[in-house]
């Protein structure tokens, strides 16, 4: 190695080193995805009964499909054009979409104890670099980062993933459910664009203008096309009162329109309820965070209390949360039974049971789920179409049925690692395939929840009424 770069080299081996043994180790032993904890990790599930363990179902990002448009491309040439319109169609073939680079074959055994010889050729390389490039070369956290990264991506798994300080920062303020920023759910697509989901309602997003399917397309006069959905939502929050300038392609528009949004404080109630003349309770639940179990029970025995004599269960756009509050609200609903089958490739098996005596196993109900409702949400719904608790209504769930372990790294940022699957009571898998309804209804375009053109609300009434 180059005398000149060796110091710099031989700083860089051990921070690389420890960050890839403890990615491939932990990465290429299991196969899943929810969360898990012990000291810097939290974790979903283990095998190892002595450890104490902090149960979680991982918090994912709702990949929807969108209308036709079209966006400008990054490098300035032709735009690319997204997946068609499945507003009336659940279960159909994902269309033909930009292919992604291919995940490297492995050629020889994984690797179990990474060492300085296993990553002979990357350091040969780096010094043929760091003698010849004209330029300026990365610190030792710029490629500590992209080393990662790289090394997640030979996985094949979008759930095993490194979050950087700053975007783990913002992850762990979306589990508060307080935040400063614009007050929209965003997703990305199949083409790897960030669109909006919806608006929330009376939010600085939606009084601005901005519109379900829209994609973000700059940020600020900077084009954000090719971003990950985290460098995009980073560009998008910032302080209350400070004003950003989306540019968005919208179905219809020939350019792109400009909307200019003052960002606020922005805060997502945990349960919602509310209780229809017609002695319909309704709760809302929009994550399964660490106080979602106890506010579940007070708004079910509030629902009880004034009169509620059924119940709709609304867990739309619903992205997940912690494990045991899941388990603890299926429990709420239901009498003793299983609630999912929780396994690995490396010989996990765990089984989750309700038990009986809880306060909302005897009250007929409905729950609303559709493509936004995923992982923590989807346990819910196989748990109660196999049991046959509750008539589900809506459209096809997400598809997200893994377990993830979560690392606290050093400096801030975190590790996910994908270690099992979770099953429903008649052991159906969910990964991949999301949970049907009973009852199909699509929303109109545009029409925001609890509104007057909330059709799937609208239907559950109905069918309450006429049970």
């Amino acid at each position: 190695m180059n005398n000149q770069n060796s110091g710099f080299m031989n700083s860089l081996t051990g921070a690389v080193l420890g960050l890839i043994m403890l990615l491939l180790v932990a990465g290429l032993s299991f196969y899943g995805g929810m969360l898990y904890g012990q000291g810097g990790a939290q974790a979903v599930a283990t095998t190892d009964p002595v450890r104490p363990v902090v149960e979680q179902v991982e918090v994912t990002r709702i990949v929807e499909r969108i209308v036709q448009v079209t966006v400008p491309a990054s490098d300035g040439g032709e735009g690319d054009e997204s997946a068609e319109d499945d507003s009336e169609v659940v279960q159909e073939e994902r269309p033909p979409t930009a292919t992604p680079s291919p995940t490297p074959t492995p050629s020889g055994p994984p690797i179990t104890d990474l060492g300085e010889d296993d990553l002979e050729v990357f350091f040969e390389a780096w010094d043929i670099v760091e003698e010849n490039f004209d330029g300026r070369l990365p610190d030792a956290e710029t490629l500590n980062y992209a080393l990662l990264e790289a090394a997640l991506g030979t996985l094949g798994d979008v759930n095993t993933r490194f979050s950087e300080p700053s975007v783990a920062e913002q992850s762990r303020q979306d589990m508060t459910g307080t935040f400063e920023g614009i007050g929209a759910f965003v997703n990305e697509n199949d083409d790897g664009l960030i669109y909006i989901v919806r608006p929330m309602s009376g939010r600085p997003a939606a009084e601005a203008g901005l519109k379900s399917n829209d994609i973000i397309v700059e940020v600020d006069g900077e084009n954000v096309v090719g971003q990950s959905i985290d460098e995009v939502v980073s560009k998008v929050r910032g302080p209350r009162d400070s004003v950003v300038v989306l540019g968005v392609s919208r179905e219809g528009e020939a350019e792109l329109v400009y909307i200019s949004i003052t960002r606020a404080r922005i805060e997502i109630p945990t349960v919602e309820t509310e209780l229809f003349d017609n002695g319909i309770g309704y709760i809302q639940l929009t994550q399964f965070n660490g106080v979602a179990s106890e506010q579940m029970v007070t708004a079910v025995q509030d629902m009880l209390d004034q009169g509620a004599t059924s119940l709709i269960f609304d867990v739309r756009d619903n992205p997940g949360g912690f494990l045991v509050d899941a388990v603890e609200i299926a429990d709420l609903f239901m009498p003793e039974s299983v609630v999912l089958f929780q396994k690995s490739n490396q010989g996990l098996e765990r089984t989750y049971e309700a038990d009986s005596g809880d306060i909302g196993e005897e009250i007929p109900m409905v729950l609303l789920i559709n493509s936004g409702s995923a992982s923590a949400s989807e346990l819910i719904a196989g748990a109660f179409r196999d049991t046959g608790r509750a008539t589900i209504i809506g459209t096809q769930s997400f598809g997200k049925g893994s377990v993830q372990n979560l690392y606290d790294l050093s400096d801030g940022s975190e590790l996910r690692v994908t270690i099992s699957r979770f099953y429903s009571p008649n052991d159906i898998v969910i990964d991949k395939v999301g949970v049907s309804p009973d009852i199909i209804v699509d929303m109109p375009d545009g029409a925001l929840f609890r509104s007057e053109d909330d059709l799937q609300l609208q239907t559950a009434i109905d069918f309450l009424e006429n049970r």
